[in-house]
């Protein structure tokens, strides 16, 4: 029997490997938190915006 991986595992699992991550988590309360292994903070602020133009660049599914 195979047992599904739960969402986050399945990201976690996938970022094994990885230089550096940096990981911003949702709480069920709606409480953010932010988890790095860079400690600079420019650094991490320039990840971030990388990652911003990633998904402005994915684009938005059409409305129906």
């Amino acid at each position: 029997m195979e047992m599904k991986m739960h969402k986050v595992e399945y990201v976690l699992e996938s970022a094994q490997g990885a230089e550096d991550v940096l990981i911003i988590c949702f709480a069920a309360d709606g409480e953010m938190s932010l988890h790095s292994t860079i400690t600079n903070g420019p650094e991490i602020l320039w990840s971030l915006e990388l990652a911003k133009q990633q998904v402005l660049e994915m684009g938005q599914p059409e409305d129906a």
